[in-house]
């Protein structure tokens, strides 16, 4: 929640505080390329810090006998649930040539996200709220599609839900940047 846009918030805003987002716009590669190609090298690196934690999974299983398709659902679900916050934070910082301002609001969209989906968020919404609101802000929640990766349920709502968003923001960081060239 706060890792991925401290790690990521430089991505088009420091294009823009530098100047080099018009010096982007003169290459013979075509806009789309350039988000998908910073998207996926950041993604890789999520990859990579998430593969760094695997010897405690060899641990675990050296030491007990462990549900690894839990273990794996949920490495998927982090996996996307960095996906996602990435994708935000990719479109936040086309709005903005700030750097800190990128990873201030990104912060407060992942926190936002987050905390819609918390069970003692949702209960406190359930006991004074309409049972509709209630189940509006659990979708809409990263938490709740996490926690069913987390008990070793991938559902395709889920995945939908994700790479929905991730698509979303990077076609919303595609018509910011876009905008901003013309």
């Amino acid at each position: 929640m706060i890792l991925v846009p401290a790690v990521s918030m430089r991505q088009w805003s420091d294009e823009h505080s530098t100047g080099t987002i018009e010096l982007l716009g003169t290459f013979p590669v075509k806009l789309r390329s350039a988000i998908w190609g910073k998207f996926l090298a950041s993604a890789l690196v999520w990859a990579l810090a998430l593969a760094l934690t695997f010897p405690i999974v060899w641990t675990v299983n050296y030491l007990g006998e462990p549900d690894n398709w839990t273990i794996f659902s949920g490495y998927l679900g982090s996996f996307l649930v960095c996906l996602t916050f990435l994708a935000i934070t990719t479109l936040v910082s086309a709005f903005t040539r700030d750097q800190v301002v990128a990873l201030i609001a990104s912060v407060a969209i992942c926190c936002v996200l987050t905390i819609c989906g918390w069970e003692p968020v949702i209960n406190e919404i359930r006991r004074s709220g309409s049972e509709a609101a209630v189940d509006t802000m659990t979708k809409l929640g990263i938490y709740s599609h996490f926690f069913e990766a987390t008990l070793g349920k991938i559902s395709v709502t889920s995945l939908l839900y994700f790479f929905g968003l991730i698509i979303v923001c990077l076609l919303g960081t595609n018509l910011v940047l876009k905008s901003r060239r013309a």
